[in-house]
């Protein structure tokens, strides 16, 4: 918790407890989700859909309040927040694979500071290794994919290592997803599937402030052997 000075509407200041999210920039600080209620919710269509098969877990996609942003954290551990077009677009399922975990604790990013370019990336490498029946590693990855140029309080983005480029796909960018966001959890009675056995997150659940800046391994990663 942090002392944070702000205005009340008559631009008189005030001293509020809480959260300091001064370090965020731009959207994040201005939208809202456009999930709202239960109805909206609804339209994403059944959370199972994108359940990993064989996981167990059972998950429910929560609406947001007007107040909610996408960088604020929750009191604990009872919910995430996610951009919808990271599982409808993207095609990522819950729960996150080992490797996908890894990447964000490597990047020291929860799933929503991640942008949805940067998420096909992640995936599109997890398709690749398992159509060549390797192991999708992360020193493989990070010699092909850097996070490059990275910012306090925006999304992270990642890039070819240069003349290191897998794919070109995704170049084009996502629009219009920033509203786009909702908050997962479990099902009640249901350990969360995003702790470990230990109660401790398997990934940054919300968003830090200091992600890390990975400028891909100099050494000739082994796919190009």
């Amino acid at each position: 918790m942090a002392v944070v000075r702000e205005t009340n509407e008559n631009g008189k200041p005030v001293v509020v407890v809480g959260p300091d999210y001064s370090w965020v920039k731009g959207e994040a600080r201005e939208l809202s989700s456009l999930f709202l209620d239960k109805e909206s919710v609804e339209q994403i269509g059944d959370p199972s859909a994108w359940v990993r098969e064989g996981s167990g877990v059972k998950l429910r996609f929560l609406p947001c309040k007007e107040e909610d942003r996408v960088y604020h954290r929750g009191e604990g551990w009872e919910f995430f927040f996610v951009y919808t077009t990271m599982f409808l677009d993207v095609g990522i399922s819950f729960p996150f694979t080992e490797f996908e975990c890894g990447v964000l604790s490597q990047l020291k990013c929860a799933p929503s500071q991640i942008h949805p370019n940067a998420w096909a990336f992640i995936r599109g490498f997890e398709i690749l290794m398992e159509y060549l029946g390797v192991e999708p590693l992360l020193e493989v990855f990070f010699s092909f994919f850097q996070a490059k140029g990275v910012r306090k309080g925006v999304l992270v983005t990642l890039n070819s290592v240069q003349g290191r480029a897998l794919f070109s796909l995704y170049r084009q960018s996502y629009k219009d997803f920033k509203e786009m966001f909702v908050k997962v959890t479990c099902i009640e009675d249901q350990f969360p599937f995003y702790l470990d056995e230990f109660g401790l997150e398997r990934f940054p659940l919300y968003w830090y402030s200091e992600p890390v800046q990975i400028l891909g391994m100099s050494k000739r990663p082994p796919l190009e052997d």
